[in-house]
Formats: C-alpha cells, structure tokens, sequence
C-alpha cells in the first residue's frame, strides 16, 4: 500500500484524520513524510507499506486516538486546568464538564455537538431499567464512575467529536464534488 492511500484506507475504516496525525503515525513506523500531504506514487515510488507497516501504523494512529502529538499536548492542558485528583490519585473531570472542554480544543463552535454527543454518553450509560428502592440506591453507586472521565477517556470523546466534524466536511466536499 502507497503511503499516500493510507489516509483513506483510514477513512474507509471509518477512522477521519486529519493529514498532521497520519504523517505522525507513518513517521513512527520508519516513513519521513512532508508536511503539507502525502506524496503521491510517482514522488515517492519507494514509500510502500507492507502488510506489517500497516498494522503497525494502525496501532500507532488508534493508540493516539488519531491525534497529532500537538493535540494531546493541547487537550493535556485543557484537561489538567479543570481536573480534580479522585481519592484513587488519578486526575479526572465530571463530565458535566467535558463539552466546555471540548469547544476549548476547536477553532469553531461544535458545543452543540459536544452537548450532543456527551448526552448520548450519559443516556447510554444510565439506561432506564425497572428497578426500584435499593436496587435503584445500588444502581447509582455502582455507576458513580460514570460521572467522572480520565485523561484516557477525555482523549476518546475528542477523537469521537473531531471524527463527527470531520465526517461533516467530509460529507460537504463529496458534495461539492458530485455538482
């Protein structure tokens, strides 16, 4: 596979990133890249993956949660102006919080969509179920995780919100294509 077809196999995957983030995860699998986009096949004949650099690549870009190592750094500090150290020392948000923190990590409005999709969290997690009196008490202190996220889990939700709004412009430029 040509580096410069990585980017949409990652698409197809339902993975959208960002070109930073996928010169990253090929740089640390041995492919020095340009910054400005992937060269294309009679550039660089050379720069093929095997299937080896593939999934090697893959584990690179899911382990970032598709982020640049500048978008981590970013998030980090994001993250860390807010958060709290719970009684087992690991640093964590409510996630009342977390779309405010996200719109602090884009250049244009998506708090709607962050909103959104932090609600869908939240009602996925606390599911309506039948139960009653000390089920109910047993039920909310067993899910009181739920109301707090790590840094781990504040990186998913931003990898979930940044793919959604890519998928968007994504959406917009097959459009744009297709008149």
């Amino acid at each position: 596979l040509h580096v410069s077809k990585f980017q949409a196999v990652l698409h197809e995957l339902g993975v959208t990133s960002l070109w930073p983030c996928v010169r990253e995860s090929l740089a640390l699998v041995g492919f020095k890249l340009p910054a400005d986009g992937p060269p294309s096949e009679t550039e660089e004949p050379t720069a093929v993956m095997d299937f080896e650099h593939v999934n090697w690549a893959l584990a690179e870009h899911r382990a970032s949660q598709c982020s640049s190592a500048s978008d981590i750094s970013q998030a980090q500090e994001v993250f860390e102006s807010v958060a709290q150290r719970s009684p087992n020392g690991r640093l964590e948000v409510h996630i009342g919080t977390l779309p405010q923190l996200l719109q602090r990590l884009f250049m244009h409005d998506v708090s709607a969509e962050a909103a959104e999709l932090c609600a869908r969290m939240h009602d996925h997690s606390l599911h309506e179920d039948d139960s009653s009196g000390d089920e109910e008490q047993e039920r909310e202190a067993s899910m009181e995780h739920l109301k707090t996220v790590g840094f781990a889990e504040f990186l998913i939700w931003l990898r979930r919100l940044r793919c959604q709004e890519l998928g968007k412009l994504w959406e917009h430029a097959v459009e744009a294509d297709v008149r």
